[in-house]
């Protein structure tokens, strides 16, 4: 990706439903269902709403307006908490149309520094699947630290869980 290029990004609303669920679905759409749980793999319209309606997700978009990467967060209070008392990062995905001009990490940077300035969170997790182990070294490169492996009920994967502190 060229540093020219403009990207955008921002909250997603109700009308970017529709592009939100193909990038999820377009993301984890190679992702082998028979090893790996990710519920947003094969979720439905309503499902779908249902998550842009109760968790804050945000969109990444590139220069033809086109939604490029998307993040979410989980935060202790809402109904999708994480696994400790700090916000959880889900759904950090790509469209695979899209991959490899670093739009993930963009998005990520982008949420990160929401976490930082309007969120004021010491801290943030993430978690992803050990049958994913590019994933954990993506993270780890980017400042996480592993801290947990779990088997999660009703998971065909264990879930490998990150931490990164963002305040002192």
């Amino acid at each position: 990706m060229g540093n020219n290029e403009h990207v955008t990004f921002r909250q997603l609303t109700m009308a970017d439903q529709p592009e939100y669920q193909a990038l999820i679905h377009s993301a984890y759409g190679s992702i082998d269902t028979n090893q790996v749980s990710f519920d947003a793999a094969n979720e439905t319209t309503e499902e779908n709403i249902a998550w842009l309606e109760t968790i804050p997700t945000y969109g990444l978009f590139n220069a033809e307006g086109d939604m490029v990467s998307a993040v979410s967060l989980r935060f202790p209070w809402g109904p999708e908490p994480g696994p400790q008392v700090f916000p959880h990062i889900g759904r950090l995905a790509t469209h695979s149309d899209h991959k490899g001009h670093g739009y993930a990490k963009m998005v990520y940077q982008h949420v990160e520094q929401v976490l930082k300035d309007q969120v004021k969170t010491p801290q943030v997790t993430l978690g992803t699947a050990d049958q994913l182990p590019w994933l954990v070294d993506m993270y780890k490169r980017w400042g996480f630290v592993e801290y947990e492996r779990k088997q999660l009920p009703g998971k065909l994967h264990t879930t490998v869980y990150l931490a990164k502190k963002l305040l002192d």
